[in-house]
């Protein structure tokens, strides 16, 4: 397993794929890199080599106390330069999105393209819980905004799993903590407006016309606010388009890098 560490710090992350331009993949509030196991491997068979690694305060990392939205985004860099990695596509969700933004902010030599899923750049739009459900009911009543309606009627077991992996997740020791940190990490980062305005890399959004955790709203904000940003609203989509439409989302980050096939 390899590991990147700082003074206090030992960040997880791996490598997928042979061959290919760079990608790195960025998940959401809390989420680890797991998530992405099947998109990794689906976007290695387009001769892609992916990049996954787990932000602090999740997955298989550890985290000192007090970490910023700059500390995730010098950890995907310093891990870059530690792999000889010169440039690389950033793709990140939700949470990951802001992480991705000061990527491109903070290291503009480094990113190639920008591609921001489910994501803002202000404040306002992001729901983060500072409480989590104490019984599996309670859970599916809570998350149910993760995805569209169509797709819970539609997948009501596979939304059981979902909500019960998370509920499981929460009651890790230590997870309220680490959760509470990137909370404050992320509304700490967006207290600084106009963030997004200077990144100026080739950058495309892709946004769930069903959100209810990030309006569709903020994907239009996010447009104007990036210079020559595209949007891609994905239809009867919610929040988790890994989730609901892992398809359309891989085509989509294989055709912003390589162009259609």
């Amino acid at each position: 397993m390899p590991f990147f560490y700082t003074e206090q710090n030992a960040i997880y992350y791996e490598s997928i794929g042979e061959r290919g331009p760079w990608l790195a993949l960025l998940n959401g509030y809390t989420r680890s890199s797991r998530d992405f196991r099947l998109l990794a491997k689906r976007l290695a068979s387009k001769q892609l080599r992916v990049l996954l690694v787990d932000n602090r305060g999740s997955g298989q990392s550890s985290a000192a106390p007090g970490f910023t939205m700059e500390d995730l985004a010098a950890d995907l860099a310093q891990i870059a330069a530690s792999l000889a990695i010169e440039q690389l596509t950033v793709v990140g969700v939700s949470f990951g999105g802001v992480i991705a933004q000061c990527v491109a902010r903070n290291y503009p030599q480094l990113v190639e393209r920008l591609l921001l899923v489910s994501t803002a750049d202000k404040k306002n739009y992001f729901q983060l819980s500072r409480t989590w459900p104490e019984d599996l009911v309670a859970a599916e009543q809570e998350l149910s905004p993760l995805v569209s309606a169509g797709f819970r009627q539609a997948n009501p077991l596979l939304f059981q799993a979902l909500c019960k992996n998370i509920w499981q997740g929460s009651r890790a020791p230590g997870f309220r903590q680490q959760a509470e940190a990137q909370r404050a990490a992320l509304l700490d980062y967006l207290e600084s407006p106009l963030q997004a305005k200077s990144i100026t890399c080739p950058s495309l959004i892709i946004h769930g016309e069903q959100d209810a955790m990030v309006p569709c709203q903020a994907a239009y904000d996010l447009q104007q606010a990036i210079p020559q940003a595209r949007l891609q609203l994905i239809p009867e989509a919610g929040h988790l388009l890994l989730v609901e439409k892992p398809a359309e989302l891989t085509a989509a980050i294989g055709e912003f890098i390589r162009g259609p096939s």
